[in-house]
């Protein structure tokens, strides 16, 4: 997937959500459960700088937050992402940028 990703992605398209909600990606994030996540961009980040590090950077982040999800329920980490209102609300502000993900791998499959 993160070849796929990398391969028919433009990260100029990911970037609009990103840079629409910067100060959030900027952050760290501490979930219920004990997760945390770093921030994904430093508050000066240009499209430029997004340009040269978002992969394997944002493939990563996506990768622990879908680990953080799964092990909450297999209970095998300390360290989860909780069902909780608070969670489901940061992960919520993902769904943007996923879904530029996902629109950008189908209009490729097409081609």
């Amino acid at each position: 997937m993160k070849k796929v990703i990398e391969d028919v992605v433009d990260p100029e398209v990911i970037w609009k959500e990103i840079d629409n909600d910067r100060l959030f990606f900027a952050s760290e994030l501490k979930f219920d459960g004990g997760f945390t996540l770093s921030p994904l961009i430093g508050k000066d980040t240009t499209l430029e700088t997004w340009k040269t590090m978002w992969m394997p950077k944002l493939y990563e982040q996506l990768t622990r937050i879908r680990n953080g999800l799964v092990h909450a329920r297999e209970r095998r980490e300390n360290r989860v992402i909780l069902p909780t209102p608070r969670n489901n609300k940061r992960i919520s502000r993902y769904e943007p940028v996923i879904a530029r993900i996902a629109q950008q791998i189908a209009i490729a499959s097409r081609e």
